[in-house]
Formats: C-alpha cells, structure tokens, sequence
C-alpha cells in the first residue's frame, strides 16, 4: 500500500470516530490505494508501450536508410548504363 495512504489508515484506525464512519473511510482509502495501483500499472505498462515503439521506430528508420542507399546506388548505376548508351547511339551514327 502507498505509504502516505498507509499512513491515514493507521490514524483512522487509532481515531475516535465512530465504528461506521472509521468503516467508510477506510474503505476509501482502500479503494483510493486500488485505484493508485492500476495508474501505477496503467503508467508502467505505458512506459513499456513507448520504448517498444521507439525501438520498432529505430529499427525501421535505419532499414529505411538501408533501402534509400540502395535506390541511390541502383540509380547511379542506371546513370552510367544511360551515358554508356549515349555514347555507344553517338560513336554508332559516326560509323
């Protein structure tokens, strides 16, 4: 249990109240310590969320880079084979 939680359940079990309403509030602070603990999950699980999509993120990121240098490379080939037939077509029509 949350320890500031912990606490006022302590003092309202050593409290004068009556029986009914000591009853009640401390079925709020248990309640209150519950709802404390699935944020604490919710957060956690969240957390975990966010640095699974940041890896995925990363990791696709850098196959992207992977892909865009081999495009490049693809084209500057492509580029050479082009001139290379510019000029073959150019020392053809010489002949």
């Amino acid at each position: 249990m949350n320890i500031h939680l912990e606490n006022v359940k302590k003092l309202l079990q050593e409290s004068t109240l009556p029986e009914d309403q000591k009853q009640l509030l401390l079925k709020s602070v248990v309640d209150a310590n519950k709802e404390f603990e699935i944020a604490a999950f919710k957060l956690d699980s969240s957390d975990k969320v966010k640095r699974t999509t940041a890896i995925l993120l990363e990791e696709t990121i850098a196959e992207l880079e992977n892909k865009r240098n081999t495009v490049e490379a693809q084209n500057r080939e492509l580029e050479i084979e082009a001139a290379l037939e510019r000029v073959r077509a150019v020392a053809m029509s010489m002949n």
